[in-house]
């Protein structure tokens, strides 16, 4: 005969994106932004330095202005350069355009895996909730050879040959049987019993040892229903 299960199957919705692989893509195209940002920064240095360059050009320009021998050869070269200084300038100046619409770009998909992020766990915690009920009860405590115990569960578990068993009796019309629950003090269990004594808010305990069960004692407790 097959034991309950115990631990709690998280919920999982297949409309949902995986939240590690939106959280990698999130991180791949940050990184990426990041690269982008560090590009731009640079070649703005590089238009400052040709800009400094350009002016020292022209301050050399000026001060050859009196060498009239190779004013004519100076000029043309740096008629020459300058041509080619406000070329690379263009194309910097395209390039930046082009890096501000990736940027642009890549920072509205961040958003839009944030909002994905944020949606999914509110679904989750929604669904939780809603599948969740807590429930007040007295608790007391029981063992497979108690007194009138058969040592076997009513939906046909056999608690001695599984003393291991977190199992609880309950009132089916309160706690349906087999389902999983959180018992505060005792923690997850299956409701897979019930008892002669087990009316209303009341559930009865399950422990291996008499002296497990005496311990517990009798006390008012919170079940959480899990599924």
């Amino acid at each position: 005969m097959e034991e309950p299960l115990f631990i709690v199957n998280t919920v999982k919705n297949d409309s949902v994106p995986y939240k590690g692989d939106m959280m990698r893509n999130f991180r791949r195209i940050l990184l990426t932004l990041l690269v982008g940002i560090a590009c731009f920064v640079v070649q703005e240095y590089q238009i400052i330095k040709l800009q400094s360059k350009l002016s020292e050009t022209k301050a050399n320009l000026l001060a050859e202005q009196n060498k009239l021998d190779d004013t004519n050869k100076q000029l043309k070269s740096t008629e020459s350069r300058l041509k080619s200084t406000e070329k690379d300038l263009k194309n910097l100046k395209v390039d930046n355009v082009k890096l501000k619409k990736t940027n642009d770009s890549l920072k509205s998909q961040a958003e839009q895996l944030k909002e994905q992020l944020l949606k999914s766990k509110r679904e989750k915690v929604t669904q939780l909730s809603e599948k969740k009920r807590v429930v007040n009860v007295m608790a007391t405590a029981y063992t497979a050879y108690c007194s009138g115990c058969s040592g076997t569960t009513t939906t046909g578990l056999n608690l001695r040959e599984h003393p291991d068993s977190k199992v609880i009796a309950v009132d089916p019309s309160i706690i349906p049987l087999g389902s999983k629950v959180y018992v505060e003090g005792y923690g997850y269990a299956t409701a897979s019993d019930t008892g002669g004594a087990i009316k209303g808010r009341r559930i009865d305990v399950f422990f291996p040892s008499l002296q497990d069960a005496l311990k517990f004692g009798v006390k008012h407790i919170n079940v959480t229903i899990l599924e």
